[in-house]
């Protein structure tokens, strides 16, 4: 694997609060910030890869993301981890039993990945506050984690120890949204999922990685005979929730991780079994052959989409508090139609620069008419085309996406006359002359 490229390589990134809760619990979206993550030039037209991890607070998630970090800017080269006495930037972290990263951030700076057929994606990482301590609501904790869940292609579950019934009452959720989106006709909602079991104790019994992972899956989501109706019944809908479902069981990282004050995250303080995982769960979920783009409704979406869905997606969510499966579903299919308006625009606008760029000469009133007519019949094809969770009120995002296109006509149409005006000025001078 090639190293990956950078956004801008001047800045090596930082993690920038995206989601923040305020002093009523009340889910704050950083506009400008998120901007700035996914509209840089690079990366805003590109498929989007969102990996995301969420899960109870100091279980060692943001510590993970920061190894996880490194491996994908190193492009997965061997000895990606650097010397050994290289301190772990990234995301903040820190040992300890009090929670660290509150409401949602993103890495600053997007990695882009080639993928095998040579499509270029944007990778994004994204942590998220840690769950059930004992100073947030309950809601807005399973608000951020259900935020988080339809924001990403690849969702890590961090769990401790082994994947306990409390640990899949916490997918419940997941469970009644992918019921009822699974009855309105559409596929999962949901990508695909990761449960990362951390410092699993039995390792004799299903070994560390991903082919133990599968064993204890099967025990947890599989149809255990005299189980409860209730239970099979969240375990069947959370697996059909999901696009696909995986489990990996990571080793014990280390007692200086785990209790040092003045553990700074270099490789030689960190058990090498650990370590030998590490390596494994980053090459099984950020190699470029593994690397899933995110989607919505069957949708492809970019870095620019995804702007979208947040701002839509904060609304329902806001309040810190959890929406009904059916308004979910309804603000989804909003959102991907929301995004499909602002994608035909922008297509609009890209193509008519191209017949008459900024300080190119006038065009002819009836070729740029034309044009026009050829543009919109392109943009709305591609508009239909896309698929979306619900097709109700599709027309009243055709009238957005028209009102957008007319604002965007007037602008070139405007600059055309100008053009035209400013060209004949000098020649009508001269007849002027002449006739003089």
């Amino acid at each position: 694997m090639a190293r990956a490229s950078r956004a801008d390589e001047p800045d090596s990134g930082h993690a920038v609060p995206i989601l923040v809760p305020d002093e009523r619990g009340a889910l704050v979206l950083d506009e400008a910030a998120l901007r700035s993550v996914l509209l840089q030039d690079e990366v805003r037209h590109l498929p989007v890869v969102v990996v995301a991890i969420a899960g109870a607070f100091r279980r060692g998630k943001s510590f993970l993301l920061s190894l996880l970090l490194r491996f994908l800017e190193a492009g997965g080269a061997p000895g990606w981890l650097g010397a050994d006495d290289r301190p772990l930037s990234g995301f903040a972290w820190r040992g300890g039993h009090q929670r660290h990263t509150v409401g949602i951030h993103m890495w600053s700076r997007p990695t882009c990945v080639s993928l095998p057929s040579g499509e270029r994606v944007a990778v994004v990482l994204m942590d998220t506050q840690g769950a059930f301590d004992d100073r947030t609501e309950v809601s807005e904790n399973a608000a951020v984690f259900a935020l988080s869940a339809l924001t990403s292609s690849l969702h890590i579950y961090n769990v401790s120890k082994t994947v306990g019934a409390d640990d899949l009452q916490h997918l419940q959720l997941f469970a009644e949204y992918g019921r009822v989106a699974c009855e309105a006709g559409g596929g999962p909602p949901f990508q695909r999922l990761l449960l990362l079991v951390r410092d699993w104790q039995a390792p004799s019994e299903a070994a560390y990685g991903q082919a133990g992972g599968q064993l204890v899956l099967c025990e947890a989501l599989g149809e255990a005979p005299g189980a409860p109706d209730e239970l099979r019944k969240m375990r069947c809908h959370v697996r059909r929730s999901f696009s696909d479902v995986d489990c990996f069981l990571m080793p014990y990282p280390g007692k200086l991780v785990a209790t040092s004050p003045s553990f700074k995250g270099c490789p030689r303080d960190i058990d090498r079994e650990f370590l030998s995982s590490v390596d494994e769960l980053a090459g099984l979920i950020l190699s470029p052959e593994k690397l899933v783009k995110k989607q919505s409704g069957g949708q492809v979406l970019t870095a620019a989409d995804l702007v979208t869905h947040f701002q839509v997606l904060h609304e329902v969510f806001k309040s810190g508090r959890l929406p009904q499966p059916r308004s979910l579903i309804e603000t989804m299919s909003e959102a991907n139609h929301l995004a499909g308006v602002s994608r035909g625009t922008t297509l609009y606008a890209e193509e008519m620069r191209q017949l008459c760029p900024e300080n190119s000469p006038p065009v002819e009133q009836a070729d740029l008419d034309q044009y026009h007519r050829r543009t919109v019949e392109k943009v709305l094809a591609c508009f239909y085309s896309q698929k979306k969770m619900l097709s109700t009120g599709a027309g009243a995002y055709k009238e957005k996406l028209m009102s957008g296109i007319d604002g965007w006509k007037k602008q070139f149409f405007q600059a055309n006359k100008i053009k035209k005006e400013l060209a004949e000025g000098p020649r009508r001078t001269v007849l002027q002359q002449c006739a003089g």
